[in-house]
């Protein structure tokens, strides 16, 4: 049923699809819609989502074959591989995986604050602040800059954030928050998380102990 269908696109869409199922396999999610910093909140139509929301059943039936299941998210534009098969899913450290727990809860206090969109502008500088309030930091002071620029380039890479021009280590670099974080962590792992809260972090500025 598959090879049937997909004979029927043409030679660029059978192009635009390798590249959506790489796309996907690369970033898990793909959204609705682009953030324009030059516009601030007026965002453009994303032609890869689109491309995906017309061919999602063929996406769905080529990617269950590999092991993969393929969500949507209408509300916020979102199409994403919602399942993983064992040993290709992706596992974040306790940092990480503690800063994408205070992305979700920025975006959970910030999004009632927005007219226009499903993004959240914030800066660098502002995250750092909010990871100090959470006490994700050590001794109340930044995050250090080599890990910051690693974790946020991270989870950047999987569309969770997005930024203007500028470095993830430079406090001025104006950003926005997905809504992807919705899908990204859950409420159990929140609960998790809020314990992991408690360990006591190195020298560093790590939390101890194993990958999360």
């Amino acid at each position: 049923m598959f090879d049937e269908e997909f004979e029927k696109l043409s030679t660029a869409d059978r192009n635009n699809f390798r590249n959506t199922v790489s796309s996907l396999l690369t970033h898990t999610f793909i959204l609705r819609n682009v953030y324009d910093f030059s516009q601030n909140t007026l965002k453009k139509n994303n032609d890869e989502y689109l491309f995906a929301q017309r061919n999602y059943d063929l996406l769905e039936d080529y990617l269950a074959f590999a092991g993969y299941a393929l969500g949507k998210e209408d509300h916020y534009g979102i199409i994403y591989l919602s399942d993983f098969p064992d040993g290709n899913r992706v596992r974040l450290d306790k940092l990480t995986t503690l800063v994408l727990y205070a992305l979700r809860l920025i975006y959970e206090e910030e999004r009632e604050k927005i007219t226009l969109g499903t993004e959240v502008p914030y800066t660098v500088l502002e995250l750092n602040q909010k990871l100090i309030t959470l006490g994700i930091t050590r001794d109340n002071k930044p995050l250090a800059a080599y890990l910051l620029r690693d974790i946020l380039s991270r989870l950047a890479k999987f569309r969770i954030i997005a930024k203007e021009q500028g470095g993830w280590d430079d406090y001025n670099t104006r950003m926005v928050i997905l809504p992807t974080v919705l899908l990204s962590i859950d409420k159990n792992q929140i609960r998790n998380l809020e314990a992991i809260l408690a360990e006591k972090t190195s020298d560093d500025g790590m939390l101890e102990g194993d990958e999360e």
